[in-house]
């Protein structure tokens, strides 16, 4: 099991709570930060995901204009895989457990 660990981080100069944690399957582990300001139309939100071992490849994607407009995420095999869907598995509870004043 791993520890989840409360942060914050400055997202458009808002302080965001996050939670953290380390994600890992088979031979590939991660780093995933997560957390929201809420559910209103200005909330600011936070992913982050930190490879720490294994496989992976993170690039900017950009517009003709040169401005970055998202991101891709290549996975090298199933592990890889495996470690992303569980990371972001506990991203979407993050910001869910925020969104709807869950308190666990």
């Amino acid at each position: 099991m791993y520890a989840i660990e409360q942060n914050f981080r400055n997202v458009n100069g808002r302080m965001v709570p996050t939670f953290l944690r380390d994600v890992g399957y088979g031979n590939v582990e991660l780093e995933v930060e997560a957390g929201t300001s809420g559910c209103c139309c200005e909330s600011h939100t936070c992913l982050s995901l930190l490879c720490l071992s294994g496989g992976f490849s993170f690039s900017p994607i950009e517009d003709e204009e040169g401005h970055v407009d998202g991101v891709s995420i290549v996975c090298h095999g199933d592990d890889a895989l495996e470690a992303v869907v569980k990371a972001l598995g506990f991203a979407q509870k993050v910001l869910n457990d925020q969104r709807y004043g869950v308190d666990d």
